[in-house]
């Protein structure tokens, strides 16, 4: 008698070589298909179940947990990003929360209104461009407040602006820009020294000094290109150098005044 006229025994054979190459407890390609047909489910579909998270949403990543000083940095981050683009008044906790990818509940266990929000907003980055010009200054190379300021500029903007231009014309946080100006412009009488002699010419040089270094790093920011920033630094410090040498002695600079 001649086997597998049926071709009974040629496809037993195949089978048991399909078998031969998966490893031990897999299933081989064609038993899969026969399970998901028999099944009435397939492959596909499976894969898409699997991806649901307890919330049934599909491909949702699961939110990330955070310390409480993590969070409050994020909430921050993204405050200053939601307020930077409305402006305080036209923003809410619902806007920040979004930002922040959290909801409005969070936001408030951190902070209990918009104002104390806002405040921290503009204390923070007080404190991390205070930080970073003395990091800078550390360092000692030349153009280190030019670059403090556009460091953190760059890493933070809107945060940037906020502080140095939107709270300009916010009364109620006014004294937050004033106290970053008066601060770098304590700095800036140190670093004139005795090269200016006289009180009311020392004081409108600082003042001066500072306005030119916050305007020519945002209007940098407005129009520069980031991989061009040395250049910008170079050419922003040479030109305060040539200023406050015109201040000390308006004769150096060849003009009769």
């Amino acid at each position: 008698m001649t086997a597998g006229i049926d071709g009974s025994d040629r496809a037993s054979a195949s089978r048991e070589q399909v078998r031969a190459t998966w490893e031990p407890g897999e299933r081989a390609p064609s038993e899969d298909r026969t399970v998901a047909m028999r099944d009435g489910r397939s492959s596909v579909r499976d894969a898409s179940a699997a991806s649901r998270d307890k919330d049934g949403s599909e491909g949702r990543k699961p939110r990330k947990l955070l310390g409480r000083a993590e969070r409050r940095e994020q909430i921050l981050r993204a405050a200053a990003r939601a307020f930077g683009r409305e402006g305080y008044a036209a923003t809410s906790m619902e806007d920040v929360a979004a930002e922040a990818g959290v909801t409005k509940l969070i936001v408030y266990r951190h902070f209990d209104s918009k104002e104390a929000l806002y405040r921290a907003v503009l204390e923070r980055i007080s404190g991390r461009l205070r930080e970073e010009f003395l990091a800078q200054m550390k360092e000692g190379e030349p153009g280190f407040a030019t670059r403090a300021l556009l460091t953190v500029a760059r890493q933070e903007p809107e945060a940037v602006r906020l502080l140095w231009v939107h709270a300009m014309r916010e009364p109620e946080f006014l004294e937050y820009v004033a106290a970053a100006r008066r601060e770098a412009t304590e700095l800036a009488h140190e670093m004139i020294g005795d090269d200016i002699a006289d009180p009311s010419l020392k004081s409108w040089a600082a003042e001066t000094l500072v306005s030119y270094l916050v305007t020519s790093v945002l209007a940098w920011m407005d129009h520069g290109d980031p991989a061009a920033d040395e250049d910008f630094v170079r050419r922003s410090t040479a030109g305060l150098v040539a200023l406050y040498t015109a201040w000390k002695d308006p004769s150096s600079t060849g003009f009769a005044i």
